[in-house]
């Protein structure tokens, strides 16, 4: 999963997506038997602390999506991260794994989890 996102960092530093308004990286994940929300919600202030040492944060904003209603849906919660730009989210996840502790962070997470992700450009078609 590690070499997979400096791959993915390296490739959004380098692409063209200046044209579009935002980067949003999804991750569709599962909770591992015997685990649930509890779990993401013990996680997620250790992962803030990092984020809040990061020169990035005042780039990055990330939602948890927790399904309400859909027949179609077999995610427990998605994550979402948002950047202005694909160099902004390439950076980032740089700084993020080159700090030492997204590394341990993704590992502790792993143990509770597991995601598969998407990357997504967004233009705005409609408001302000």
């Amino acid at each position: 999963m590690r070499i997979a996102r400096v791959i993915l960092a390296l490739a959004l530093v380098a692409a063209p997506g200046a044209a579009f308004a935002d980067v949003h990286e999804f991750f569709g994940c599962k909770f591992k038997e015997g685990h649930g929300m509890a779990d993401l919600d013990k996680w997620l202030p250790k992962w803030r602390a990092v984020i809040d040492g990061l020169k990035f944060k005042d780039q990055f904003s990330a939602e948890v999506l927790t399904p309400q209603y859909d027949t179609a849906n077999t995610q427990d919660f998605f994550f979402m991260g948002t950047t202005p730009s694909a160099s902004a989210m390439g950076s980032g996840l740089s700084e993020y794994f080159e700090a030492g502790a997204g590394n341990a962070l993704e590992a502790e997470f792993s143990k509770f989890a597991t995601c598969t992700g998407s990357l997504w450009w967004a233009r705005k078609v409609y408001g302000k």
